[in-house]
């Protein structure tokens, strides 16, 4: 707790919250600075923040639940869905960065592309992160369960998962969440099958056998002989937070931390094609802090 102060101070970062779980249980809940500055309203560890995009993991277990409802399947093209045809043309019409080499036009374009970024240049080849592909997954979902993206999340995720301080309005206003409620859930199977979170947590390989740092809605790693697994969310000048798992089938070796922060110092520079969780100096400090 004192190496992250330490750090979110060296850093100007007004407001953190931590929380730190072993497996299950949380040995560790603080709140650092001030949610609001001006009025020196302190940061508990239930102060809503925006988690931008560490919701992916969030529909990536809900897909995955409608998945084993039998409702959707990854593997389905993704022209098969609603406006899909008309969001590829003009993706690729527009180009630029996410979608100068999409590659969405055919049939062999699947949910399973977008879920783990890899749907740039041949789909499935390689690592590419595209946040603005991967929002169009909540299409389909809501697509097949006949029912608003919303109110999926609010009845599959998180009213299972007691996570009563968290709500998806709309993209105009912030996703809050009870992550180590929605962290605590996951690992006693009250969201998804054992199996489905072992698939969510298995990188993508090319079809020359490249490991990909990707999973379904994940970052994923062999960082130290320890595999991780996490993902970072950014609203630039005013959010940022950090979720990361340490993996393991032994339950007392199984950690996870939750960072969420009030301004976007938890980024780190990386490239698109890139994961770089050693370059966080929160992430090193808490693999330090529990050695293998």
């Amino acid at each position: 707790a004192a190496r992250v102060d330490s750090l979110r101070q060296s850093l100007r970062i007004p407001g953190l919250a931590l929380v730190v779980l072993r497996d299950t249980t949380i040995v560790l809940a603080r709140g650092f600075g001030f949610a609001d500055v001006e009025r020196r309203v302190p940061v508990t560890p239930i102060t809503p923040f925006n988690i931008a995009s560490v919701a992916k993991p969030i529909s990536a277990v809900l897909a995955l639940q409608l998945v084993e409802r039998g409702l959707l399947d990854l593997d389905r093209p993704m022209r098969r869905y609603a406006n899909f045809p008309e969001f590829c043309e003009n993706a690729r019409a527009n180009g630029g960065t996410f979608f100068g080499d999409y590659d969405c036009l055919g049939d062999r374009f699947t949910l399973r592309h977008v879920l783990s970024m890899s749907a740039n240049g041949t789909a499935g080849t390689r690592f590419w992160y595209n946040p603005p592909s991967y929002s169009w997954a909540s299409r389909p979902m809501a697509e097949v369960a006949g029912r608003p993206f919303s109110a999926l999340v609010d009845s599959l995720v998180f009213r299972p998962a007691g996570m009563t301080r968290s709500a998806r309005i709309n993209r105009a206003l912030p996703l809050r969440a009870d992550l180590a409620a929605f962290d605590i859930s996951l690992m006693q199977g009250r969201l998804i099958s054992t199996a489905s979170r072992a698939a969510m947590w298995t990188p993508g390989r090319s079809p020359t056998g490249t490991v990909l740092p990707y999973g379904l809605g994940w970052f994923l790693a062999d960082f130290q002989g320890r595999q991780l697994a996490w993902h970072t969310g950014l609203w630039e000048g005013q959010y940022s937070a950090l979720y990361l798992k340490v993996l393991s089938a032994t339950p007392s070796e199984r950690l996870t931390i939750v960072l969420l922060a009030n301004s976007d110092a938890l980024q780190w520079e990386a490239r698109l094609d890139e994961a770089a969780i050693e370059r966080s100096p929160f992430a090193r400090a808490f693999l330090t802090a529990f050695p293998r």
